[in-house]
């Protein structure tokens, strides 16, 4: 998967396997593994490239509205190698997890780990009293707040959340915030850290996870611990059920219960529903077990970690025992792998301020009003960078006025490179779905036109067309987001300022 991964964008336009006929029948076995194992990385890669699609412009939307607690704000730099070679404990909200968790009650065992919780597994183990250190979020949707609805003020639980993170998130928590290094945030703020501002750009890399159990996983790695304990990562649907009981979503469902319509059902109409996307497995009791698609594309990517982990010569173990079996991952019950590694108090890193700086939030002010000039600059050249293009379809057989529109072409593009080179990388986080027809139209070009020629020029100049379309598309956008955000790091200085009155 990682090898295929730089060319996702290729293999989504569509693969077709033709296997070599002698080859097929000589090891018809392993020619079925390979074709198998094939058709899982395209589909992992399908699925990424379409949630990139879908969610761009949210994601985008989140991180600008998030930049304010971003910049001013703390990070996750001085977690780095904070519990070296210290047990973590990584807690999803599985099935499984209501088998072991009940575990993490011992203080003296609680104190000699560093516990991990996907944000679905907060509230199921603070109905078991037990806080974990850190919480990890990353979901773009506003729905996802509901997590934290009804909670106390968590003073000593840490959200680690991505920029891209939907901002109810981030408002709903109770308690202190660290966001995980971005790189489009850094290049939002890159006015900040090139002017007098004292702000540095993050430094320390801390992976960007596509789900939260990844982050949790990363996080783990992040602050060095080893080895990592994984309880709850069920990647199935174990003993027929979707969550752990007490999860947020059973709040939701509270209303609808009656002596005909249980948890239980209910929970199974939602696995129902999955239809022609549910996989059937064996869990590591080798017992049937239903898990999907999309859970099977988290597990290809959590294998290919735990290979990285294993040669990099951290432990990796899953303690989960139930749902699906994880290739690179040692197998072993929570309570024997507490009881080998659980066996000092683990270091524990001070919590930040829940309160951003208002001095670098009125430093943020300035920088995204030249984000914002440099953005509506960026879709005034692609206005008449379109244009010229246009009047070269109007004069493909005229030499002369095609030599000077290319000549207007490189001067526009000399400026985008130039002084508007960071406005163009913040719209290219818009325009994932021009990225992709372009790259669609330039396999097309080179499969159904000749080599060179009118044709040729014609389809260029179309495919760049929509290009500079998309593009000015996403720069309005952009700025209209830029916009909001100054707006949001406005509204949130004013609030810091008043409590600190």
């Amino acid at each position: 998967i990682a090898r295929l991964e730089p060319y996702a964008g290729f293999l989504t336009q569509g693969v077709t396997l033709l296997p070599h006929p002698p080859t097929r029948v000589l090891n018809a076995e392993a020619v079925a593994a390979f074709s198998k194992r094939l058709s899982e990385a395209v589909a992992y890669c399908r699925t990424n490239m379409a949630t990139a699609l879908v969610i761009a412009a949210q994601t985008t939307r989140n991180q600008a509205m998030n930049l304010a607690r971003y910049h001013a704000g703390a990070g996750t730099d001085d977690l780095h190698n904070a519990a070296a070679d210290t047990p973590a404990v990584l807690v999803a909200a599985g099935p499984s997890l209501a088998r072991n968790a009940d575990l993490l009650r011992d203080p003296d065992t609680r104190a000699a780990v560093t516990v991990i919780a996907a944000q679905t597994a907060l509230k199921p183990l603070l109905q078991r009293g037990i806080r974990p250190d850190y919480v990890t979020a990353l979901d773009y949707s506003p729905i996802c707040a509901r997590f934290y609805e009804g909670l106390p003020p968590l003073p000593d639980v840490t959200l680690v959340v991505e920029s891209k993170a939907n901002p109810a998130i981030l408002e709903a928590f109770p308690g202190p915030i660290r966001i995980v290094p971005a790189p489009l945030c850094e290049q939002m703020l890159s006015a900040v850290h090139d002017g007098s501002g004292d702000a540095a750009p993050r430094r320390i890399g801390l992976r960007s996870g596509s789900t939260v159990a990844h982050l949790s996983l990363y996080l783990a790695e992040h602050l060095g611990c080893d080895p990592i304990l994984m309880i709850g990562q069920d990647l199935g649907f174990s003993d027929g059920l979707y969550y752990c009981p007490g999860t947020a979503v059973h709040d939701v469902w509270d209303c609808e219960l009656n002596a005909f319509n249980t948890i239980e059902s209910m929970e199974w109409i939602r696995i129902a529903r999955m239809g022609g996307n549910l996989v059937r497995r064996e869990d590591v009791h080798g017992r049937p077990l239903f898990s999907d698609e999309q859970m099977m594309t988290y597990l290809r990517q959590f294998e290919r970690d735990f290979a990285e982990a294993e040669a990099a010569g951290r432990r990796v173990i899953d303690c989960t025992e139930g749902g699906s079996l994880k290739a690179h991952a040692e197998r072993m019950p929570f309570a024997e792998a507490l009881g080998r590694f659980a066996t000092a108090p683990v270091p524990r890193v001070a919590v930040p301020p829940v309160r951003p700086d208002p001095d670098r939030l009125a430093e943020l002010s300035h920088a995204l009003r030249r984000r914002v000039a440099e953005v509506r600059d960026l879709a005034d050249v692609c206005r008449q960078a379109g244009d010229t293009l246009r009047g070269m379809q109007r004069s493909a057989d005229d030499q002369k006025k095609l030599e000077r529109a290319n000549a207007k072409l490189q001067r526009l593009r000399a400026r985008v490179t130039g002084d508007l080179n960071v406005a163009y990388a913040v719209v290219n986080e818009l325009n994932t779905l021009g990225a992709f027809r372009r790259r669609r139209a330039d396999r097309r070009i080179s499969q159904s036109t000749p080599e060179r020629g009118r044709g040729k020029m014609l389809a260029q100049i179309e495919r760049d067309v929509d290009s500079m379309t998309n593009m000015r598309e996403a720069a309005i956008e952009a700025r209209e987001i830029l916009v909001l955000a100054g707006d949001a790091a406005a509204a949130l200085q004013a609030d810091a300022r008043e409590a600190g009155a």
